[in-house]
């Protein structure tokens, strides 16, 4: 699991470098062309301006967070099929040694898991910025 966090931290702090800020930076720099237009004379017109220039960064967030949820609800589904799987293998009143079994068995499950969805993390990413780079465009 150590490596399916890592995996996900880096990739979540490569797009937040090479993706996020440069979408802040230009809806930023869209904000001071709103403060620089003279046709912005009321403020609900300098407003809509400002609402307009950082449209993109909100839909931007709103796709990596659900994507990102959408992948942490996937490997929770796992993990749940992995404790699900190890207590079937338990009776009412299991041994210590049932009980080791099963504990064995959902650890060798989970580091499936782990090991399946680290495999993904490279294409959720590649997936979360094409969605990303299609808004607005």
């Amino acid at each position: 699991m150590e490596d399916l966090n890592h995996r996900l931290e880096t990739e979540v702090e490569s797009m937040q470098r090479d993706v996020m800020r440069p979408l802040h930076r230009q809806a930023l720099q869209c904000s001071i062309g709103c403060c620089d237009d003279p046709t912005m004379a009321d403020s609900l017109a300098l407003n809509r301006c400002f609402e307009t220039c950082s449209r993109r960064v909100g839909l931007a967030q709103e796709v990596a967070q659900h994507s990102l949820s959408e992948f942490e609800q996937r490997i929770q589904r796992c993990l749940m099929r992995c404790e699900d799987q190890a207590r079937a293998g338990l009776g009412v009143a299991p041994s210590e040694k049932q009980v080791r079994d099963a504990t064995r068995k959902m650890d060798v499950c989970i580091d499936g898991c782990a090991k399946e969805f680290s495999g993904y993390v490279a294409q959720l990413g590649k997936d979360i910025r094409a969605r990303i780079d299609s808004i607005g465009r």
